[in-house]
């Protein structure tokens, strides 16, 4: 039932844009499994794994400088990944910052979007089935 209430939800957003961009992104990153931080502030990670993924994207801008960005594509090692979110800038803000969820591996995440080509996304894990801290990537827009 929730999800209908969210699809309902998004629908009219989705309609309303003012401009709306496609792109193609290219992220390479790390997953961490438990962060932590010792008495002497030092970082210690148990297990760090790399990935990557390649996704499809486009965001809708509205006039309020707010716009509505949502992802899917392929990725190693979780085969298919895709994340939506909420942000705040324009088409011609030169950073724009955003939040939202991946729904696989379960993850809230925030976003800093430099010129619409560079990103650096930070996505801790919700989820308690999973154990670990989260992801970390950059990528690049064309």
């Amino acid at each position: 039932m929730k999800k209908i209430i969210l699809i309902f939800i998004l629908i009219p957003i989705l309609g309303f844009s003012q401009n709306s961009n496609k792109y193609k992104e290219f992220n390479a990153g790390v997953y961490l499994n438990s962060l932590e931080f010792d008495a002497s502030s030092r970082i210690d990670f148990d297990f760090i794994f790399p990935g990557a993924s390649f996704l499809w994207g486009k965001t809708n801008y509205y006039s309020n400088n707010f716009f509505f960005d949502y992802q899917l594509g392929v990725a190693f090692p979780s085969i298919i990944t895709g994340k939506a979110g909420l942000g705040i800038g324009s088409q011609d803000t030169p950073v724009t910052f955003s939040t939202g969820i991946r729904p696989w591996p379960l993850t809230f995440y925030v976003q800093l979007d430099f010129n619409k080509r560079f990103i650096i996304s930070i996505e801790p894990f919700i989820s308690s089935d999973i154990e670990g801290t989260g992801i970390a990537t950059i990528g690049f827009r064309f």
